[in-house]
């Protein structure tokens, strides 16, 4: 049970992982992202499933007899491994728990002269155009992809973006946790993997989108509700601007921020405009008002 997210593009390849081992009750720790690295080929091979045949794909992929040379045969070595192991390994395993424990492998791989490729692999080796996920995270996993990611990200955005989904599933899934391991290979062939230093910010800065931003334009930019008075509607976005600028004081207070601007005079439209939360209550948890609304607070002047 596990969380194992890959993000593809032209230049690069994205990978990232939870380091949670759960059987049963039983939870353990480790790295689940393994580098190997052969003349013409280098890899990076994320696995869910049952460790102990996650753990023996791996080592079979390790202990070839032969180098893989080019990401074809990468792909076809990838899809007798696992085979190997669901007709013989898996042989004893009772029917309900065989396909949970399964290997099921993300793969960002790489062939010397630039081709990389993110491979996945549960019967059978392919190559993945979009974000693909392993493990028992993958439904909220994908369901986060479909809602903030976009195709196109430079490098360091879809990191970023790796580190906010790791956190949101390990939250959420009780499968999955420990630290988050995020890597990247290049269509040079080199790879690295973000500090947990690092990672940590990229958590902290896109939550605080998210609760501050997000969720408050989601409630408050309602041209409905706003009877589609332009003014309205766009009070409540600078609204939630406001909020997000104080909440990222408060999350970050030894930056040199500069100065807020107040509300310039007159600015505020007739009637209730103000739906969000308050710029001077940056933790407000409960839903911004609504126009009219007795909690606006337009209508207590």
């Amino acid at each position: 049970m596990t969380i194992v997210a890959g993000f593809p593009s032209r230049r690069f390849v994205v990978l990232a992982a939870d380091s949670q081992v759960t059987y049963f009750n039983d939870k353990a720790y480790q790295a689940k992202i393994v580098p190997i690295e052969w003349p013409s080929v280098r890899c990076l091979v994320g696995g869910a499933g049952g460790k102990e045949f996650v753990d023996s794909a791996v080592q079979k992929l390790r202990e070839l007899p032969k180098p893989v040379t080019t990401l074809r045969r990468l792909r076809n070595t990838l899809t007798a491994i696992v085979s190997d192991i669901r007709q013989h390994e898996l042989v004893n395993v009772s029917d309900h728990l065989r396909e949970d424990l399964a290997p099921s492998l993300l793969v960002a791989a790489w062939q010397k002269g630039g081709a990389l490729e993110l491979i996945k692999t549960e019967h059978v080796a392919l190559r993945q155009q979009k974000p693909e996920t392993v493990g028992s995270g993958g439904d909220l996993a994908r369901y986060l992809v479909a809602t903030y990611y976009t195709a196109l990200l430079p490098r360091d955005h879809v990191l970023r973006f790796a580190a906010y989904l790791l956190h949101e599933v390990k939250q959420y899934n009780p499968y999955c946790g420990g630290e988050g391991r995020i890597f990247w290979l290049d269509d040079k062939g080199r790879y690295g993997e973000l500090s947990q230093e690092v990672i940590a910010q990229h958590e902290l800065s896109t939550t605080t989108v998210i609760d501050a931003g997000a969720r408050w334009l989601l409630h408050g930019v309602d041209p409905v509700d706003w009877d589609f008075n332009p003014a309205g509607i766009d009070r409540a976005i600078d609204n939630v601007t406001q909020v997000l600028k104080e909440r990222f004081r408060l999350v970050y207070p030894n930056l040199p921020w500069p100065p807020l601007r107040p509300p310039r005079p007159g600015s505020a439209p007739s009637g209730p405009a103000t739906a969000g939360p308050s710029p001077s209550t940056p933790d407000a948890s409960g839903p911004p008002p609504s126009p009219g609304s007795d909690e606006s607070p337009d209508s207590a002047s």
